[in-house]
Order: structure tokens, then sequence, then C-alpha cells
């Protein structure tokens, strides 16, 4: 029965690699999602007997090709960041290194190769174009090694969020086998997409194995000496063998996980506080169904004072940020002044709507956006004073939130510059390269602030308010104990 079964798998597997063959080449048409998806997923799994370790230098070219190809069809301005020279130089340079990567066989390593379009992606310089291919080694393989921490980057500084050893956790990371930590990962920002290096710093920490891998940086150093600060200001340090693949996925699963809904309330009853914390701009009709109960829940407490911790927010769609803005402001505003658009096939394809532009072909189409006010006041309205914290990971749609909040000054921000610009590239296409099936994205439009200030595609939205160390030591590194006692200090009898 389980040579049955065994048998029957490979045959599928063998089948599901054929149509995808000749999907790619273009015998066949396979429609998006579903069973396609699917076969995917399959086929990149542990399972697959053909897991592709190397691609021939000539493949290699055509996926190359492939990627600025489509970079230039589908982005509104892909060279706005390089400039024209730059962008020249950055497709001669890439070229060179794929080919300076070959053996003798005329191959490269798929990693080296996945490493070159990391980084060509990345030198773009926008948050949203990028090449979402992951290398997940097999579990079992006994010859991968990983970091036996993970992090997370708070106020400038490296933090271990979970470690084999417990005592290691929440202590500042300094250095590993003598190297500052801070320069390790400056080393890894060219291979991070981002418009700020504010956010690529937490892309690092937040990926931390994926980059550990891709760079081959500790391969071959089975202890690692890592220098720890502890709150208490002393420094020491600790010997770890790296861990396996196994290790490291149970070590993961020991940080603290959200609760696993896109909102969260709560009540502090002692200082009067409402607290959203608000994970995803998800404007789906379960979410905002669940997110309108929330506010529901704010209006009963009869708190004056509500936060919207969007600090872990990596955005959505901005139909939420209207939603909520409708419950706590009753003045003008926008969040979007203009908005430039790439008309291409593939824009077409996820917007039917564009087709009144397909005469159009290969031009942006600008639109602008008025100021509006909200429409009557729901219910649920909430009319007393409203903070929002923000912070590295406060991307895409979720700053496009935090600078109208603070250019139509509706309230205080606190916390840490966003890891997202006010004036971006975003809305992105999904894309697969022909040979390798290696998946990246591409931004289909330009969006500029509410109120396209000139510094606005330069750097993040930044606080009123900045949580920094000195800020946070008296409440032991706290953020909530800090803003509840700032609120509470400026509450109104």
């Amino acid at each position: 029965m389980r040579v049955a079964g065994l048998a029957a798998l490979g045959v599928f597997l063998l089948l599901s690699a054929a149509f995808l063959y000749l999907e790619r080449t273009g015998a066949i048409k396979l429609k998006p999602g579903g069973i396609t998806q699917s076969l995917r997923l399959l086929i990149a799994s542990r399972y697959n007997p053909f897991r592709m370790e190397h691609i021939a230098l000539k493949r290699a070219l055509q996926d190359l090709d492939q990627l600025f190809a489509s970079f230039e069809r589908v982005h509104p301005d892909i060279s706005f960041y390089l400039g024209a020279e730059g962008y020249a130089k950055l497709k001669e340079d890439s070229r060179e290194e794929l080919r300076s990567a070959a053996d003798k066989s005329e191959r490269i390593a798929l990693r080296r190769f996945a490493a070159v379009l990391v980084r060509t992606a990345a030198a773009i310089g926008d948050g949203h174009t990028l090449i979402a291919w992951k290398y997940m080694p097999d579990i079992t393989d006994p010859a991968r090694e990983l970091p036996p921490f993970a992090l997370e980057r708070r106020d400038g500084r490296f933090y271990i969020t979970a470690a084999p050893d417990a005592d290691m956790l929440g202590k500042e990371l300094l250095s590993i086998n003598g190297v500052p930590i801070g320069d390790i990962a400056r080393d890894m920002l060219p291979y991070i997409s981002g418009e700020t290096d504010h956010y690529r710093l937490m892309g690092f920490a937040r990926n931390l194995g994926g980059w550990w891998i891709l760079s081959g940086r500790f391969e071959r150093t089975p202890e690692l000496e890592l220098s720890l600060k502890g709150k208490d200001g002393r420094t020491h340090t600790k010997r770890l063998a790296q861990l396996k693949v196994r290790e490291y996925s149970s070590m993961r699963k020991l940080k603290p996980a959200a609760s696993g809904k896109n909102a969260d309330l709560r009540l502090f009853e002692k200082e009067k506080v409402a607290w959203l914390d608000y994970r995803g701009f998800d404007a789906s009709k379960e979410a905002l169904g669940e997110l309108d109960a929330l506010f529901e829940r704010i209006k009963a407490s009869g708190y004056k004072d509500l936060v919207i911790d969007i600090r872990g927010n990596g955005g959505g769609s901005t139909d939420a940020g209207e939603f909520i803005f409708a419950r706590i402001t009753d003045k003008p505003y926008r969040q979007i002044s203009r908005m430039d658009l790439r008309i291409s096939p593939e824009a077409v394809r996820d917007n039917p709507g564009l087709e009144k532009y397909r005469n159009r072909m290969g031009e942006n189409v600008r639109i602008d956006f008025p100021l509006e006010k909200p429409q009557e006041r729901p219910g649920n309205y909430f009319g007393g004073r409203v903070t929002v914290l923000i912070g590295p990971e406060t991307f895409s749609s979720a700053a496009a939130f935090a600078v109208t909040f603070r250019d139509f000054r509706m309230g205080e921000l606190i916390g840490e510059e966003t890891g997202g610009i006010p004036s971006c590239f975003g809305e992105i296409a999904y894309m697969s390269l022909k040979n390798s099936g290696i998946e990246y994205t591409i931004s289909k439009k330009r969006f500029y602030g509410p109120m396209n200030k000139p510094d606005d595609d330069k750097h993040g939205v930044r606080p009123d308010i900045p949580l920094t160390e000195a800020r946070l030591r008296p409440h032991k590194g706290s953020a909530q104990s800090f803003v509840l006692a700032h609120l509470s200090r400026s509450q109104k009898p």
C-alpha cells in the first residue's frame, strides 16, 4: 500500500512538473491561482526530487533580461532613485556578475543567482519592488546552519527575541565573533528592498535566517561568540553552536506570537485609555466588521483617550484607513494628493477597469485627489484624543495613515520613524521568472503624500515624541508604560 502511494505521488510530481514546464515554455496556458498555485507550491517543496540547485548561465541571463524588461514595462519610474545612468550601470553590472559566477560548465549555483537578483531588485530603492525567492533548506539537511537566536530592532539597537537559552532573551546583541552586529547588518543592506536604511535594518532583523543563508558569512563556523549587554548595562560573552534547520524552526516558535487577529482592543481602566493594536490595513468585509465592533466597544467604554498602535503594521489597503478616519475625524483630509499609474498589460490584467487606457500602454496616467470631508459621523464615532504609535515596521498604507494623521494634525505621533515614506511606489504586480520560477513583485503606481512636502520621498514619518532609550529607561523599556503615563499626566480633569 505504501509503495503504491509513493508511486502515485511520483507520477503526480512528474505530471505536475511537466504541466509547469509546458506553461513556462508557452505550450499551454494555466489560469492563475487554484491548482496552478498548488502545483507551484508542491514543486517548490522539499519533497520535489527535481529541486533546482543550479541554473545554466544562458537561462539565468534570460531570466535577468525578463526581470529588467518587466521593470521597465510595469514600474512608473524605475530609475527614480538611481537615475538613468545608474540604472543602465545596474543592468550591466548584474549581467557581468552572473557571467563571473558561472563555473566551467556554464552553470551558476541557484543561491548565488538568487543573491544577484535580490541585490538587483533592492538597488531600485523601492520597498515594494523585490525578489520574493526564499531558500528553504530541507529540515533534515545536516549541512545547513542557522543563527542560535532571533532578533528585533528597537531604537537603533538589536535585541534577542528567541534563543535556546532563556537568559539571553531581551538582551542587546553587540557583536558576533568580534564583528559589530551593526556592521553585519549594514553589509546586508544592498540585498534588502526598501526606501530607507531604517526600514532595511528592520528587515534584516525580521528575516535574519534568510539573510544568514543568502550571505553565507558564517558558513563552516560551527560555534559563534556573542557579545551581549543586559538591562543592567553589563556586557558579557556567550559561546553557542549554530543550529540545524529543525532546531532553528523550533526556536522560532518560542517567540511571543500575536493573537492571530488583525486587530485587538485593550482597555486600561486605571488610565482610562483604549488601546487598539492594529496589525494590517485589511479592507475585507469581515475585517472591517470586526474593526467596527471594536469601535463600538471603545465608544461604550466612555474613555477619552484612544491609542492606535500601528508599530507592527506593514500596510494593506488605504480603504481600511478611510474606515478608521471616518471614526476619529470630521475635518477634510486626504491620504494621497496624487497618483501616477503605469499602464501595462499587468496593470490591465489586475484591474479590468483600466481597459479604457489600453491605447496609452507604456504611459503614466496622472490622477489628482482633492480634499474630502468624511460623511456623516457613524454611531461609534470617537470624539476624544487620539494618539498613534509608529515604528520601523510601519510601512505602505500604514505609513500613509501616519502621514495623514500628522499632516492634518489629528493628534500626537509617538514611537520611531516609519519604515515607509509618504511619497512612494506601491500596489504591486506579482510576477515569476520563466526559467527559474523565482517570484518577484513590481510597483505599478507612485503615490504622493497628502500635502506633497519636499522631503516626503526622502525619509519616513517622524514621531512628535520619539521613544528613545532615555525616555523608556524609567519605564523599564516598556513603550506601553511610557505612553500610558504620558497620557495620564496630560489628561484633562
